[in-house]
Formats: structure tokens, C-alpha cells, sequence
């Protein structure tokens, strides 16, 4: 059962779901990222009013465990999060973390821009779960974690500069999987979220609505 205070039992049953403009780095003309101190009031409702390239930021996190997995993508052309949630849920070759959860947590932002998600859900067994003042703050904190080591690509690029295209899902998955593995500052998120696991219920090997008749998860 998940409580409103959101005390998750079990890695999986409990995935918190974020998608977020970024407010320090854009895209240049040729596609390079490009860090900018001045934030930027930027947001999901307000991007294609902006004169600027944007870049948005795809998260989904595991409540129980705190693993997640990123992408980040141009909002030129937003990817359907449906999308990136397949390719987080399935199985990874360099990357532990995947499997559909019982309940998602989905900001009406998120909602409201990708407005798909619901039937899927429903179609896929996946219940609704509050977003809470909790999911909130720890989503702004999964964001920042993401973004400052996306940043230090952008400078480490140098004078080259890093390009979007360069994060094929091969490098996503080392840097999210760098960030939930041991590191100075924390303990590995990854042990936590493998041992706490009940079952894993992973996506259609096709995709979404491969077969006719949708079997839920």
C-alpha cells in the first residue's frame, strides 16, 4: 500500500516521474550545449515562447531505493515520455535499474504536456500516486544532481564543445548509473534497489502497444 507520506516498501513500487526545462543550459545554433550562469525563467507551459534552445531533462526515480535513470533531450522536438519511459523500464545492457513500478507519481505539468501518459498508464496497470510536497523537493534535488554533471561535460568539452547528439544511450546510462553507484559523498543506490526488489515487471520487448491486445503488466 503506498501511504501519502510516501513510505515505499519494496524498489518498484513507487517510481517518482519528473520533466524539467532546464534553466542553465541551452543549445546553440549547431546544436552544442552551452551553460549559462543567469538562470532562465523557463518551464514545460512557457519554453516555445522563448527565443532561446532549450533543453529538458527526463527523470524517473525509484522511491524506495532513491535510483533513477535520466535522459535529457531538445525541446525543439520533446520525445514522449512515454518513449523514455520504455527505454528506462527495459532492461539495460550497462545499467541495472529498470522495471515498471506499481504506482507513478506524475506532476499535472507532466501530464498536461504529455497528455498520453494517463491511458498508458491505465492500459498498463500502473496506478496514480500523490505528488507530495516530499516528491517536490527531491525531484529538484534529482534535477540538480543530473544537471551539474551534465555541466561539467559541457566543460570539459572545452573548446569543442559538447553536443546533444553526443548522449546516446550508452553514455546516458554511465551517468546515471555513475550517479547512483558508490561515490564519495554517498553510499550506492544500486544494492539497495536490487535487494529490495519483489518482482520485475519490464515493458513489452517492442514497445508500447506491440500486440493487439494490451496485457498489463
Amino acid at each position: 500500500m503506498v501511504h501519502m507520506v510516501y513510505q515505499s516498501d519494496y524498489a518498484n513500487q513507487v517510481h517518482q516521474l519528473t520533466v524539467s526545462v532546464s534553466k542553465h543550459i541551452i543549445l546553440s545554433k549547431s546544436g552544442a550545449m552551452r551553460f549559462q550562469k543567469k538562470p532562465i525563467d523557463a518551464n514545460l507551459a512557457n519554453f516555445s515562447r522563448s527565443q532561446k534552445s532549450h533543453i529538458a531533462h527526463y527523470i524517473v526515480r525509484d522511491h524506495y531505493s532513491g535510483c533513477f535513470y535520466a535522459e535529457i533531450h531538445s525541446c525543439t522536438s520533446l520525445v514522449p515520455v512515454e518513449e523514455f519511459l520504455f527505454r528506462a523500464w527495459s532492461e539495460k545492457p550497462n545499467y541495472e535499474f529498470c522495471g515498471a513500478p506499481d504506482y507513478l507519481a506524475v506532476p499535472a505539468t507532466v501530464n498536461v504536456a504529455f497528455p498520453n501518459l494517463k491511458k498508458l498508464m491505465e492500459d498498463y496497470g500502473i496506478e496514480p500516486a500523490p505528488v507530495t510536497s516530499g516528491f517536490q523537493s527531491g525531484a529538484v534535488r534529482d534535477v540538480q544532481t543530473w544537471e551539474n554533471l551534465v555541466r561539467q561535460y559541457v566543460s570539459l568539452a572545452d573548446g569543442r564543445t559538447e553536443k546533444l547528439s553526443t548522449w546516446i544511450p550508452e553514455l546516458t546510462c554511465k551517468v546515471s548509473r555513475y550517479l547512483n553507484s558508490d561515490r564519495a559523498d554517498r553510499g550506492s543506490k544500486i544494492p539497495k534497489w536490487q535487494n529490495g526488489l519483489k518482482e520485475l515487471r519490464l515493458p513489452p520487448k517492442d514497445g508500447w502497444y506491440s500486440d493487439s491486445n494490451v496485457t498489463p503488466l
